[in-house]
């Protein structure tokens, strides 16, 4: 007898996991990898040197989708990175909820067999997420303000007090 023979089985099962085990292990992850871009966009060059402007995600409607693209669409491409884009969705979201609401509550009315509106309610929530989304995002003209350039962007030297009362007299 060789001395353990069982043992030596059962150790070599524990050394070497099941075939079966890691092909179900990699058919598991296959469904979680990025899609690849295709190699017609990976051969386009940036030459502004700006990176690229965010794309709508695939889970948006097409409603929000257009939102989100003439958003980023009317910003420098700097303006927004990657981890703006959650917002960015929150935000044309609450554009499109907003949209729908008030085309509601002009169809049906503001009040309905005597009651107010739900699509009220719906409204004034989707204005108060836009409210308070769009400074995060600096949409808001207070958020884009940067008192240092503000002199800069002014244009035109400015005059003195001092020289106006000068030139008149």
């Amino acid at each position: 007898m060789t001395g353990g023979g069982a043992c030596e089985t059962s150790r070599n099962a524990m050394r070497k996991p099941a075939p079966s085990l890691i092909f179900a292990t990699r058919k598991n992850l296959k469904g979680t990898y990025m899609p690849r871009r295709s190699s017609a966009s990976l051969s386009l060059l940036n030459v502004s040197g700006s990176p690229p402007k965010l794309r709508a995600p695939a889970r948006l409607s097409e409603r929000e989708a257009e939102i989100f693209r003439c958003l980023v669409g009317s910003c420098d491409p700097r303006h927004f990175t990657a981890a703006d884009e959650p917002l960015l969705c929150r935000y044309a979201e609450a554009i499109a909820m907003a949209e729908d609401a008030a085309d509601h509550l002009r169809a049906e009315g503001a009040v309905i067999m005597g009651k107010a509106s739900p699509w009220i309610t719906v409204q004034e929530k989707m204005v108060r997420a836009i409210a308070a989304l769009a400074p995060k995002l600096r949409l808001s003209p207070q958020s884009r303000y940067d008192a240092s350039l503000a002199g800069r962007r002014a244009g035109g030297a400015s005059v003195s007090p001092y020289e106006i009362g000068e030139n008149d007299g």
